[in-house]
């Protein structure tokens, strides 16, 4: 029984951390949403995920026979370092150029002002 008690417990805590991490959530992004250090992280995730692997292929090839942990501190650093390099060296002349795409071409498509008439 004292089991079964303890175990619900648990149960119960964790549903209430949930339900109030659920109802917290769209709060929170109220507030985050114009923080440019937040929007900043979120240009990383998809370079992150990119190049993860490559960076680790290549941290795991120095020299040094590393322990895990001493690995994990070069290893982070570094996949910050090329992922915030293919933010500003591909992703951001990219966005610029299919941004003046949409802008010239929503011009040419602008129809012609009752005023010009």
């Amino acid at each position: 029984m004292l089991v079964f008690i303890c175990i619900y417990n648990q149960i119960t805590r964790e549903t209430i951390l949930y339900a109030a991490f659920s109802l917290a959530l769209p709060f929170i992004f109220n507030a985050s949403k114009n923080w440019k250090w937040d929007r900043w992280i979120g240009e990383l995730s998809y370079p992150v995920y990119i190049s993860h692997i490559s960076v680790l292929m290549v941290c795991r090839t120095l020299p040094a026979k590393l322990e895990p942990t001493t690995l994990a501190w070069i290893y982070l650093p570094v996949l910050l370092l090329v992922s915030a390099g293919l933010v500003l060296a591909i992703d951001t002349p990219v966005e610029r150029w299919r941004q003046r795409r949409v802008r010239r071409s929503a011009l040419r498509e602008m129809p012609v002002s009752i005023g010009a008439l």
